[in-house]
């Protein structure tokens, strides 16, 4: 058993940030390394001035929760590139 305990192996690799205004999306993949390369984002980070919150995607019900917020952060994110180009 600990030879298979050998050949597997998880770690947590943290993605290209995205950055728009003053919100940074931070991506969380785990990867599984053992017969072959098993890749599964977890979390996403989300930075927004002082308020950092983390959205687990491995829980069942959290991606709905995100899927619902995207409608929103994308006219938040509009509107701080309008906001940035009219004070350019």
């Amino acid at each position: 058993m600990s030879r298979l305990e050998n050949l597997i192996s998880n770690k947590t690799i943290v993605g290209e940030p995205i950055i728009s205004g003053n919100t940074t999306i931070i991506p969380l993949v785990t990867a599984t390394v053992g017969v072959g390369i098993k890749l599964t984002p977890s979390a996403l980070l989300i930075m927004q001035g002082d308020d950092v919150q983390v959205y687990s995607l491995s829980q069942k019900g959290n991606l709905a929760k995100l899927v619902e917020m995207i409608p929103d952060v994308i006219s938040k994110l509009k509107l701080q590139e309008k906001d940035e180009q009219t004070s350019e």
